[in-house]
């Protein structure tokens, strides 16, 4: 008896030809006729891209149209209504109409079946059989985040609360702010009393939902300890390792999926054991290094040089040039704005009215505020306006040496995709992973905000580990699968590509992700007035920028000279290496002593320690 799964994968740049292998195998699968073949991808619209481009090769091998459709199966359409996905999997399985009265093709060796990862991680455990998974080869295209986070529970009533208490036991979870969720013995009872408490329909559905995830073996359910006016909230990780358990060959495709948490959770799991296989594709690793060499046709420039990525809230605020921040910290340190200002005087940034109660200190505030010069009232559209200048600029300088510069790409948050000149930009959303529609445009401009709550960012960090970077799996992940839906996904080509992003932090994350190959030209963000977005947390900065100049100015100076030295240390991409791998040694060192039995931890650590002796006698 096996005592781990094997699972394979391929991580690798956007444009590498991880799908277009994953068709190859499906074809293979299909005209030999020896597997059924389920391909798992995050959106609608990349599943269809993927069997539009099956069924014209197959056509191409000389299949007729007819039986072309007979080997594909889509039920990634099947997105609305209780487990609707499910039904239409089990119809397909059988060989019947689902609730719908939609017939699908039956389910065989030789067909492929088409599905979205909502659809195919909210498959119950009892659908298909042993014997049935067994025949199965999975290609799981991108890498999924399996930790969400549900909406609020609010429980209006302390009676509620007692109830509550009584349906589940909570279970303190390490030390941190975090419990694990786990059904009573005798939950029945106080489940149906909480029901009839609870007047609000969305809460109650909100609670049938929380019973139904805890009962389910695949899902991890924890409630943070932090209270809030929004409610008590969840989190919950559906458990990657069981949602693969059983299939006879599972194949993850994904861009830079070390970096992913369904990578760590993996990689954590005793009972999992990855393994890398970019080798099979053909010509992998000469297709890395023309991807790389594409890269250095690339030009970055960022429209700010603040060291923060924007948030949400900043882009809702005020831009102001960085050099004022101290005039205002001066102001409002004459005006006494205390901390427990702070609140209406970002509300009073997002909605430009002042509030109905409002202090005589905070109205002074918001006056000085309307007074500013060189201020900017809409954070996205001065964005906006600057990047149309960086984009003229560009084409007057290589269109007249025959570069076409395509409409250019826009990746805004959704809030502000009115605000999104069409007839300027080609407006696409931030979840287009894969799609290869828009590779003949060599402009791209990221302005998505991608913060993960907080209190996520916290459960993560306790769930996974130290060594997880939240910030490279959200931001810069979605800014990287979004920056390669442009032309830089065509390695033979090798016209220019301008990027343009909103601060240098994120510009300099990607120019690392790109194995600082790109080209960064920070003289826009200099001649714009080093703008930035005027929130509390800018304001915090220049109080403490203004406390240290107070003192002499020391502690900047050297700050200042360890950020010089570290950048300078980091841009070396063997040094970075070596800082990845060092993190990995402590991170596994620690569940070592945490559990000295853990076999397959020292395994890892002797791994690790190999490779990084091996770099640091290259670095010498």
């Amino acid at each position: 008896m096996k005592k781990y799964q094997h699972i394979r994968y391929i991580s690798g740049e956007p444009g590498l030809g991880k799908t277009h292998w994953a068709i190859g195998q499906m074809m293979q699968a299909i005209n030999h006729v020896e597997s059924i073949v389920f391909y798992i991808a995050p959106t609608i619209k990349l599943c269809a891209q993927v069997e539009r481009d099956l069924r014209k090769r197959l056509r191409a091998d000389g299949m007729s149209k007819k039986m072309a459709d007979q080997q594909t199966i889509c039920i990634y359409s099947q997105l609305h209504g209780k487990g609707s996905i499910a039904n239409a999997l089990q119809a397909a399985i059988d060989g019947k109409c689902d609730a719908t009265g939609t017939r699908y093709n039956t389910v065989k060796p030789g067909c492929v079946i088409f599905m979205t990862h909502q659809g195919f991680f909210s498959l119950p455990d009892n659908l298909m059989s042993d014997a049935f998974k067994k025949q199965v080869v999975v290609y799981f295209d991108e890498a999924k985040k399996p930790v969400f986070s549900p909406a609020p529970l609010k429980l209006t009533s302390q009676r509620a609360e007692r109830l509550f208490a009584q349906v589940f036991e909570f279970e303190p979870y390490k030390e941190t702010n975090f419990k694990r969720l786990t059904l009573a013995e005798d939950y029945e009872v106080p489940l149906k009393k909480l029901r009839d408490v609870i007047q609000d329909k969305n809460a109650k559905q909100s609670l049938t939902n929380l019973v139904t995830s805890v009962q389910n073996s695949r899902v991890e359910v924890f409630l943070s300890t932090k209270r809030t006016n929004r409610g008590l909230q969840f989190f919950q990780l559906r458990l990657p390792s069981r949602v693969f358990e059983g299939f006879q060959e599972v194949t993850l495709l994904s861009a830079f999926f070390e970096d992913s948490q369904l990578y760590y959770l993996l990689s954590t799991d005793p009972r999992i054991k990855l393994q890398p296989i970019g080798h099979l594709m053909p010509d992998y690793f000469n297709g890395r290094s023309r991807v790389k060499e594409r890269y250095s046709y690339v030009t970055i420039v960022p429209l700010t040089t603040q060291q923060t990525v924007i948030s949400k809230t900043s882009l809702r605020s005020m831009m102001i040039p960085a050099e004022d921040l101290a005039q205002v910290h001066t102001k409002f340190e004459e005006l006494g704005i205390k901390k427990t200002d702070h609140v209406p005087l970002t509300r009073y940034l997002i909605d430009r009215h002042c509030p109905d109660t409002v202090t005589g200190r905070q109205r002074k505030a918001f006056n000085f505020l309307n007074k500013m010069d060189r201020i900017a009232r809409s954070p996205i559209k001065w964005y906006m306006k600057q990047a149309k200048r960086v984009i003229k600029a560009w084409k007057e300088r290589y269109e007249p040496t025959g570069t076409k510069v395509d409409l250019p790409l826009m990746f805004v948050n959704k809030m502000f995709e009115d605000l999104v000149d069409t007839r300027f930009f080609h407006q696409v959303s931030t979840s287009a992973h894969g799609l290869n529609q828009y590779r003949h445009s060599n402009v791209a401009v990221f302005l998505a905000a991608i913060n993960p709550d907080p209190q996520l960012a916290a459960f993560l960090k306790a769930r996974i580990g130290d060594e997880y970077d939240i910030q490279r799996d959200y931001v810069l992940d979605a800014c990287i699968q979004s920056l390669g839906r442009c032309s830089v996904r065509q390695s033979n080509l090798r016209d220019p590509i301008l990027i343009i992003l909103p601060d240098m932090k994120l510009t300099n994350m990607v120019r690392e992700r790109m194995s600082h190959m790109p080209q960064v030209k920070t003289t826009v963000a200099v001649q714009l007035g080093d703008m930035t977005p005027f929130t509390m947390r800018a304001f915090n900065t220049a109080k403490k920028a203004a406390a240290v100049k107070a003192a002499g100015g020391v502690k900047a100076l050297n700050k200042k000279d360890q950020r010089e030295r570290s950048e300078k240390w980091r841009s070396d991409p063997l040094n970075y290496e070596i800082q990845k791998l060092r993190s990995k040694k402590s991170y596994y060192a620690k569940k070592i002593r945490t559990n000295p039995r853990d076999k397959v931890a020292k395994q890892m650590l002797v791994t690790i320690e190999a490779e990084l002796q091996v770099l640091l006698k290259k670095r010498g």
